[in-house]
């Protein structure tokens, strides 16, 4: 019987250990998907968009794209679209120089213009009282409107990535409106100069959900571009460590990828209900810094996921 307890103490002991080894690896690896998971959802809904347009031989880079129909139950590049905006959107490429977005006269009628930067979070948002041209431009890290130099009447804003996305919003004030609310669309217009214009990237279709590999594959070459976004604390999960990172990984670390990332995804199905506050009038707060550099990693993949692009609280 002495045995016996001996032995079940001594397995206890050794599962108790590996657990608590444990304990770190999985907390990194939690953070490396929480991490990256805002960064793969740009790619794929980048990607997304010049596949669509690859048949009309355009060059998707820095190409505004108007929509001018009300978005539906089928539409699902943006996860949980409104139905009474016009939609117009383009996937910056900021690396060879800066591009200029013309905001027309609106007379009264609401529209944003939201630059959101290569993990989703909304850089700055142009409004309807913004008329005129805007200059948009790679900041490396620097992020937000450019102090005017002396005499200087260009505006201009920084963007910290060299991927950006700008995504305009057109309010329509119902069905007798669509025309109207078109032709304030159109206003909006995106210059490139030539100088600007890289060739077209390599596009296929990426699955809402990856796997692991997938996940480190299309999110660590975005990481090696802008190092803002690098984790240093996390290379030995893979996280801003190649596109072939995970395939390098030991093969505990890929199983313990495997295992957990389902279940975070799971957990982020919620996440937007789960951090939503609901008020006495019906309507819910979104969980704080939503859209922002102050949000979270587990709230900006839960934006990823289940409202992707979404707007800050104050807009």
């Amino acid at each position: 019987m002495r045995k016996l307890l001996v032995a079940l103490l001594l397995v206890f002991a050794v599962v108790g250990g590996g657990w608590l080894w444990l304990k770190g690896p999985i907390a990194e690896t939690s953070e490396a998907a929480l991490k990256a998971f805002p960064i793969y959802s740009i790619v794929r809904a980048r990607n997304e968009q010049l596949l669509r347009i690859a048949h009309t031989g355009q060059n998707g880079s820095n190409l505004l794209i108007h929509r001018t129909n009300l978005s539906g139950p089928r539409d699902r590049t943006v996860t949980t679209p409104n139905n009474d905006t016009l939609y117009s959107t383009a996937f910056l490429d900021l690396a060879s120089g800066p591009v200029t977005l013309t905001i027309p006269k609106l007379d009264g009628r609401y529209a944003s213009a939201a630059v959101m930067d290569a993990r989703t979070d909304n850089v700055f948002i142009l409004r309807e009282t913004d008329e005129g041209t805007v200059t948009i431009e790679f900041g490396d890290g620097q992020a937000g409107a450019v102090p005017p130099a002396d005499g200087e009447t260009t505006r201009r804003y920084r963007v910290p990535s060299k991927e950006g996305w700008l995504l305009i919003r057109t309010l329509v004030d119902g069905p007798a409106d669509l025309e109207a609310a078109r032709k304030a669309q159109a206003g909006f217009v995106l210059d490139v100069p030539e100088a600007s214009r890289r060739p077209q990237r390599e596009a296929v279709t990426l699955p809402v959900l990856p796997d692991p590999a997938m996940l480190l594959r299309r999110a660590n070459p975005v990481i090696a571009e802008n190092p803002y976004l690098a984790a240093p604390a996390l290379a030995a999960t893979g996280y801003g460590q190649g596109a072939e990172a995970f395939d390098k990984l030991s093969v505990w670390r890929q199983w313990l990828w495997r295992i957990l990332l389902p279940r975070i995804f799971d957990k982020l199905k919620s996440g937007l209900n789960a951090g939503a506050r609901s008020t006495d009038d019906g309507w819910s707060n979104p969980p704080p810094g939503i859209g922002t550099a102050e949000a979270t990693d587990a709230v900006r993949s839960a934006v990823a996921l289940g409202g992707l692009a979404a707007l800050p609280k104050g807009e």
